[in-house]
């Protein structure tokens, strides 16, 4: 998966917001973990052609996870983002930035 624009979008963050997806990276809930496994059979953030031109988007919705990135950019908390966005829950969001969090991170060899 072609994560670049993600990548640049959250390097937009300001400190403070990077702090606000560090804690949710780091804390999501047992459940998320569980619907991180289980939704909707496949991962959280999936790519294919017929939706969005393979941009990345959140599994089950047409919501582009830079859309996500960017209203974080904007200064939104998650919370404000699953009111903005009625097909989206909590956990929803949570798991997608966990994965966004665990695709981004280096692996050290």
């Amino acid at each position: 998966m072609n994560f670049a624009a993600i990548k640049l979008a959250v390097g937009g963050l300001t400190p403070e917001q990077q702090r606000e997806l560090t804690s949710v990276l780091a804390e999501p809930s047992a459940d998320a973990l569980q619907e991180n496994r289980t939704a909707y059979g496949q991962a959280w953030i999936v790519t294919d052609q017929e939706h969005l031109a393979g941009a990345p988007r959140v599994s089950g919705t047409r919501i582009p996870v830079a859309l996500i990135l960017e209203c974080l950019a904007a200064g939104m908390s998650v919370e404000e983002i699953v009111d903005s966005y009625p097909s989206l829950s909590l956990e929803t969001v949570k798991g997608v930035l966990t994965q966004l969090g665990r695709e981004l991170q280096p692996v050290v060899a």
